[in-house]
């Protein structure tokens, strides 16, 4: 799973020369801003939510989303060429939307058509 989680940080390496913060936390955060959508898995909904990306880590992500999944839930996350499965670890409103934290399971490349 880490060489998987390594290619997302590869697909938003134009931000990781630019970092420059004091992260605290055990891995950084690079700062991104790409669109995609989520779907949720369980429980399921076939809706594809429109996300915003506005972190990304070793281990997990952040969006901004208009929907609140629950903590716990298993998401989808399309963007760019990585399709990410994850689990929410937490939900807190943000302005007209929601802050969600997506621990990553797993990630696969997506195919380019």
């Amino acid at each position: 799973m880490a060489g998987f989680a390594f290619r997302i940080l590869k697909l938003v390496d134009r931000h990781i020369g630019n970092y420059a913060g004091t992260e605290k936390r055990r891995e950084h955060r690079i700062p991104t801003d790409d669109a995609g959508t989520m779907q949720w898995f369980s429980p399921f909904s076939p809706a594809k939510i429109p996300v915003q990306i506005t972190d990304i880590s070793r281990n997990g992500l952040k969006v901004h989303t208009p929907r609140s999944p629950e903590r716990g839930h298993i998401v989808q996350v399309v963007f760019k060429g990585a399709i990410i499965l994850g689990e929410v670890r937490y939900c807190v409103a943000a302005g007209a939307g929601f802050d969600v934290g997506i621990q990553i399971q797993d990630v696969v490349p997506r195919q380019k058509r």
